[in-house]
């Protein structure tokens, strides 16, 4: 069985950890509801990651577009009557949560291969597939880009979709990420002006917002390739706890529905050096 729908939290506002959205199911009427998947972002332990579910906590900022989720639900193993929920929980008068919504609910059986990530699933028979991928489980018309190669320097960024909507901090950013390198990224953009000092010249990408902080490649054809290299500077320039959440980086092969990790960084006080 499989969920699968689209989402957008903040729906293009700036970055927040305040009031996420859970997705959470019962087994009991809704006396009582737990989450579909582990929040790793609370228990930062790689041994939550490695669990390789995708994650059921939702946070503003986390894509400036809609995103689609899918979630296998093998993991539950729970014969019986289920029920499902998005849960942001009350927001005080005083304050103000992030605006979410929610389009293309699927509950059921599993297509083949969940579409690889690349398509809607009908009815667990077959897969309406995205542009540019094709078939029974919607594989890629055409290879894709055998390598990713990004400096993120300033430049003439070609900008693929609209973003008239869009509060003008978030065009600023997205005039500056190539969208043929990058397909998802959050609380964070690139940028000269920094505390993180420059490795040689020019921008880097830097996380330094509030929020879920991540950064995903578009999908890429790495049969050929046996090298991935970046610096990375954790801290920059501040002193920093031990207890600080660690940095994963991750690989998918299936169009994103489950990661597995390939390095943990983590913080402690020679961190804020650069490294490569």
């Amino acid at each position: 069985s499989v969920l699968q729908f689209d989402i957008n939290i903040g729906c293009g506002a700036e970055p927040t950890s305040k009031y996420p959205v859970h997705l959470e199911y019962s087994i009991d009427g809704g006396s009582s509801w737990s989450l579909v998947g582990p929040n790793c972002i609370e228990k930062t332990m790689a041994s939550c990651f490695e669990s390789a579910l995708p994650k059921t906590v939702y946070y503003a900022g986390d894509s400036v577009y809609w995103q689609r989720v899918i979630v296998p639900l093998d993991h539950l193993h729970i014969c019986g009557t289920l029920r499902f929920r998005w849960y942001q929980g009350k927001i005080p008068d005083s304050d103000f949560g992030p605006e979410w919504a929610l389009d293309n609910v699927y509950i059921g059986m599993a297509c083949p291969d969940h579409c690889n990530g690349h398509g809607y699933c009908l009815g667990g028979v077959l897969c309406q597939c995205d542009a540019g991928y094709t078939g029974a489980t919607c594989v890629a018309e055409e290879p894709h880009a055998a390598y990713l190669k990004d400096d993120f320097d300033r430049g003439d960024i070609p900008v693929k979709r609209i973003d008239y909507l869009l509060p003008s901090s978030i065009k600023d950013s997205r005039q500056d990420v190539d969208e043929l390198n990058w397909q998802y990224w959050s609380s964070g953009h690139p940028t000269d002006n920094h505390r993180c000092g420059k490795v040689f010249t020019g921008a880097s990408f830097v996380h330094d917002k509030d929020g879920q902080r991540t950064l995903t490649t578009v999908p890429l054809d790495l049969s050929k390739a046996n090298t991935i290299q970046f610096y990375l500077k954790l801290g920059c320039n501040k002193t920093v706890s031990r207890l600080s959440p660690p940095v994963f980086m991750q690989y998918s092969t299936n169009g994103g529905i489950r990661w597995s990790t390939m390095e943990q960084f983590d913080f402690n006080p020679e961190s804020n050096k650069p490294k490569y």
